[in-house]
């Protein structure tokens, strides 16, 4: 059950970072508060990019399970202040 959740939390990466790559590009842009020192469209396309690297390690390298899960952490946690943006100024997403 345990590698069942894996692959699809992996999968669920993977689609996410495709749609921040194509499809729902503008929808995540507009989530990215203004005080981030970057371009919205490089820190979606950067996210996307980042969700498929770690959606991919997490269905392929089940050794290191516990190290990627740990960054993958670290990592909605540095994506949490986009999610608090869209919240606070009632955006769609």
């Amino acid at each position: 059950m345990k590698n069942f959740i894996r692959i699809v939390l992996g999968l669920a990466m993977i689609g996410a970072g495709i749609g921040h790559l194509s499809f729902a590009r503008e929808t995540f842009q507009a989530q990215v508060p203004d005080w981030i020192p970057f371009s919205k469209d490089f820190v979606v396309l950067a996210s996307g990019v980042v969700e498929i690297s770690f959606g991919f390690a997490m269905v392929f390298l089940a050794k290191q399970k516990e190290y990627i899960g740990l960054i993958l952490a670290i990592f909605y946690v540095l994506i949490f202040p986009g999610n608090v943006h869209q919240y606070t100024q009632h955006l769609d997403g």
